[in-house]
C-alpha cells in the first residue's frame, strides 16, 4: 500500500511531530499521572482521574488481547512507503483506551509505520480541523505523509459500528455512564476486530 500522491494542505508542522510521544513514552505519562492521581488536560476532576486509572488497565488488557486479524496483516505488510499514524488523544479518553494499544501492535507490523501521540487539548487548532460531527471526538488518527507533512486523511474516533450503536443509545437518552458502560462492553466483545478493519477500510481509502 503505498502513500497517497493526492493530499489536502498540511497543518503539521515538524515542530508538532517533534514534540510528538511515541506509544511507550504515552502509555509512561498515563501510568504518572495514575501514580500523581491526576490526568492530562485543564479539567482535573476527580471522575476524569479515575477514567485514567480505568483506562491504565484498559490499555494493559487490549496490548495482551489484540490479535491481528489476517486482512489486517497482509494490508499493513503492503505499505511500502514511510507513513505517519499522527493520534489525538487524552488519558481519560475511554475509547482512546480500547484504541490507541491495537493501533499500537498493527504499527509494530511494518517497520515503515510511525505511530505518534499528542494530547488534544494541546492542540485545539489541529483537533478543530478534524471534528466529528461538530465535536472534538478522540481519539483522531490523521495520516500523514512524513516528507510533506501533508494530511492525507483521518480515521476515529471509534470503529463505524461503535458510533452507531452510541448514537442510538444517545437518541434514546440513555444516561452517559451507561452509555459508556454498554460501550466498553461492546469493545471486549468485539477484541478490536471491528477497530482493525474499520480502520484498514479508511487507510485503504487513502491508497
Amino acid at each position: 500500500m503505498p502513500v497517497p500522491t493526492t493530499t489536502t494542505a498540511s497543518i503539521i508542522t515538524p515542530e508538532v511531530l517533534a514534540y510528538s510521544m511515541d506509544y511507550a513514552t504515552y502509555k509512561a505519562l498515563i501510568e504518572w499521572l495514575v501514580a500523581e492521581e491526576k490526568t492530562s488536560g485543564p479539567e482535573q476532576t476527580e471522575k476524569l482521574v479515575g477514567y485514567t486509572k480505568l483506562n491504565l488497565h484498559r490499555m494493559k488488557r487490549v496490548e495482551h488481547t489484540t490479535k491481528l486479524d489476517e486482512t489486517t496483516v497482509v494490508a499493513l505488510q503492503s505499505i511500502t512507503k514511510p507513513l505517519t499514524w499522527l493520534v489525538l488523544t487524552e488519558a481519560w479518553c475511554g475509547d482512546a483506551a480500547q484504541i490507541v494499544p491495537a493501533l499500537h501492535t498493527m504499527s509494530a507490523l511494518n517497520p515503515v509505520i510511525n505511530l505518534r501521540f499528542i494530547l488534544r487539548d494541546e492542540y485545539l487548532s489541529i483537533m478543530d480541523e478534524f471534528l466529528t460531527n461538530g465535536s472534538r471526538s478522540i481519539p483522531k488518527v490523521l495520516f500523514v505523509n512524513p516528507e510533506t507533512l501533508n494530511v492525507f486523511g483521518s480515521w476515529g474516533p471509534r470503529p463505524e459500528t461503535a458510533q452507531e450503536l452510541y448514537m442510538q443509545w444517545k437518541s434514546e437518552q440513555i444516561p452517559p455512564d451507561e452509555r459508556a458502560t454498554r460501550l466498553h462492553k461492546w469493545y471486549a466483545d468485539d477484541k478490536t476486530r471491528s477497530t482493525q478493519r474499520s480502520f484498514i477500510n479508511a487507510l485503504q481509502l487513502r491508497r
